[in-house]
């Protein structure tokens, strides 16, 4: 049986000194990227990774609502107290955005009671004129935008 034959590769001649000074810089900019990574604000860090990341083959979730994908949510009411009983009031209601774009005003309860998961994959994603990041997704055989908050 014969060995499988190494690819020999290309050999450069170069001068020591070059090389030294090719190891230096890349020794010094090693040290100079460790620098910036331990004094750099690690919540942009993290903003920067997650915007810089592979998406294609993600999953992610999104939220549906009767069978619609919601796209969308805001607290409308929330009045939480407590008597001078110690009993416990609140009045919390919640507007959600459906796919078909309409809205619901809904208690805070039944929202978290009934909203069901369904996972999609990743197309792509970008920023709207707002500035807030935008994924695309493909979920439940449609392709949507959602706002990055409203998923998972």
């Amino acid at each position: 049986m014969e060995e499988p034959k190494k690819k020999e590769e290309e050999k450069v001649t170069i001068p020591k000194s070059t090389l030294d000074s090719l190891v230096d810089k890349v020794e010094k900019q090693s040290k100079q990227i460790n620098m910036l990574v331990e004094v750099a604000d690690k919540s942009r860090l993290h903003r920067y990774e997650a915007a810089h990341k592979d998406m294609s083959q993600k999953t992610i979730k999104v939220s549906t609502y009767g069978g619609k994908i919601v796209t969308g949510w805001k607290m409308m009411t929330n009045d939480v107290y407590q008597d001078n009983q110690g009993r416990w009031h609140e009045k919390q209601e919640v507007e959600i955005y459906l796919i078909d774009n309409t809205k619901k005003l809904i208690p805070y309860i039944e929202f978290v009671r009934n909203i069901k998961k369904v996972g999609g994959t990743i197309i792509g994603k970008t920023s709207n004129a707002d500035g807030n990041n935008v994924i695309k997704i493909d979920v439940m055989g449609k392709h949507i935008e959602i706002g990055e908050t409203f998923v998972n």
